[in-house]
C-alpha cells in the first residue's frame, strides 16, 4: 500500500524508487531526477510505473520490485 500519493507523467514508463515506512507500506523517495543515485542508497525498491498511467493514490496497493528480498 502506498503511505502517499506517487505520481508520473502520461507518456513515460517510470521507476518510482520507494522506501518502507510501515506495516505493509511504502512512499516514493523524493528525487530530482531518474540519474540522481543518492535516493537509491535510502530505497529499499522500486514500482513501475506504466506509461498510460498518472501514478496512484495515497491507500491504493501497488507491486514493489525489492532490491534486496
Amino acid at each position: 500500500m502506498l503511505a502517499r500519493k506517487l505520481t508520473s507523467k502520461v507518456g513515460r514508463t517510470d521507476f518510482v524508487r520507494v522506501r518502507r515506512v510501515g506495516a505493509g507500506e511504502v512512499e516514493p523517495v523524493a528525487t530530482s531526477g531518474a540519474s540522481n543515485l543518492s535516493s537509491t542508497v535510502v530505497a529499499d525498491g522500486f514500482v513501475l510505473v506504466d506509461a498510460d498511467s498518472e501514478g496512484a493514490a495515497a491507500g491504493e496497493p501497488v507491486r514493489v520490485h525489492l532490491f534486496d528480498p
